[in-house]
C-alpha cells in the first residue's frame, strides 16, 4: 500500500508520540517539556525512555525511535504500511471522523490532565517558604561551609540562582529559579524526614538545567548544586568567569530535555562525579547535548569522592 509524502505528514501530525505511548498503555509522565516513561523494549528500574514532540528515545538502551509511525509500528510489532493504516491513512470519510473524535477525546483528557498537574504543583508551591536574599555574612557562611571563595555564592546570588529560606525548621539555602529548586541545611548537616539527605527538593519543584540560556559562551555542566558554587568560585578565580555558563542540574536524575536545544554549537564541557550514577548521568548529558547539535562535548571524570573543589584546593596548592 502507498502513502505520499503529505500523507504521511498528516498521519504524523495527527498522532503526536505522546499519543501512542498512551493507547499503549505506557504511562508517561511529565518531566519538563517532555515526557518519560519505562522503556517498553527492555526492562529497567528507572524510566530512561523519553517522549519528545516528534521522536522517542531511551537513555538505557539507546533505542531510538524516528517518528509517531514507525513508533506505533515498534509497539504492535506490524510494518509501516500497516501502521499508517492504523493511525489513520486511506481512511473512508465515516473512519476519518470517527477517528478524529477520538483523537480529540483523548488529547481533552490530555489537557484535563495536564492542567490537573500543573494546579497540583502550584499548589505545592504555595508551601515554599519566603526566599530572601542573603547578606554578607549569610554568603560568607555559605562559602566557609562549603570550603570556597565567597565569589563562588556572591556570584550564584547575583544570577538569581541562590537564595534563602527556613525550610523544616533549619536555615537553609537554595539553588533553583521560579519553578525548580534545591535546599541545602546552612549548618552542613543531612535532612532527616525519610532517609537522610544532603539535598532537598521542594514539593512541586520540577528538574532542569539551572543557568542554562541562550548564549554563545561555552558551558561547564555540573550535577549538584554544591558544584554549581564550587564552579562559579574557580571561574572567578581563574578569571574567566564572564567567559563560560556554569550550568546546574539539580542532580543525576535530572535531563536535559528541549533545553538541550540551547547548546547547539556550543563547547560543552561536563565533570561527572566518580560514582556509577554520577557517570551514567555524564553519559546520558553527553549524548542530549551532542544529538542537539553542541559543538563538542567533554567529560571529565572525578575519582570517587572528588569533587570540584578538590579541583579548585589542587590549583592553588
Amino acid at each position: 500500500m502507498y502513502y505520499s509524502q503529505d500523507e504521511i505528514d498528516r498521519i504524523k501530525s495527527e498522532n503526536p508520540p505522546i499519543d501512542i505511548a498512551i493507547r499503549h498503555r505506557l504511562e508517561p509522565k511529565r518531566q519538563g517539556l517532555n515526557w518519560v516513561t519505562h522503556c517498553p523494549f527492555h526492562a529497567e528500574n528507572s524510566p530512561s525512555f523519553t517522549i519528545e514532540a516528534d521522536h522517542c528515545h531511551c537513555y538505557g538502551c539507546g533505542k531510538h525511535i524516528r517518528d509517531s509511525i514507525a513508533f506505533e509500528a515498534e509497539l504492535s510489532g506490524i510494518d509501516f504500511p500497516t501502521a499508517c493504516k492504523r493511525l489513520g491513512g486511506n481512511e473512508t470519510p465515516q473512519e476519518a471522523a470517527t477517528r478524529r473524535q477520538r483523537t480529540e477525546d483523548r488529547r481533552q483528557r490530555q489537557q484535563l490532565t495536564e492542567a490537573e498537574r500543573h494546579r497540583e504543583k502550584k499548589a505545592q508551591r504555595a508551601s515554599w517558604p519566603k526566599f530572601y536574599l542573603g547578606q554578607t555574612h549569610d554568603l560568607q557562611e555559605v562559602a566557609t561551609l562549603r570550603g570556597i571563595g565567597y565569589a563562588g555564592p556572591w556570584l550564584a546570588q547575583e544570577l538569581g540562582h541562590l537564595r534563602f529560606a527556613r525550610w523544616r525548621n533549619q536555615l537553609a539555602w537554595i539553588i533553583g529559579d521560579r519553578s525548580a529548586v534545591a535546599a541545602r541545611r546552612l549548618d552542613g548537616q543531612l535532612w532527616e524526614h525519610g532517609v537522610p539527605h544532603k539535598s532537598d527538593t521542594l514539593p512541586g519543584s520540577e528538574k532542569h538545567p539551572i543557568g542554562l540560556t541562550n548564549s554563545s559562551l561555552p558551558v561547564i555542566l555540573i550535577e549538584g548544586e554544591a558544584d554549581y558554587l564550587a564552579t562559579l568560585a574557580r571561574l572567578w578565580q581563574q578569571g574567566c568567569h564572564e567567559d563560560w555558563q556554569a550550568v546546574c542540574m539539580l542532580g543525576a536524575s535530572a535531563r536535559l530535555g528541549q533545553h538541550a536545544k540551547l547548546l547547539k554549537g556550543r563547547e560543552v564541557i561536563i565533570y561527572a562525579h566518580g560514582e556509577d550514577a554520577g557517570q551514567s548521568a555524564a553519559d546520558r548529558w553527553k549524548e542530549e547535548a551532542s544529538n542537539a547539535g553542541a559543538k563538542s562535548v567533554t567529560i571529565y571524570g572525578l575519582t570517587d569522592g572528588q569533587d570540584i573543589n578538590d579541583l579548585t584546593r589542587e590549583e592553588t596548592a
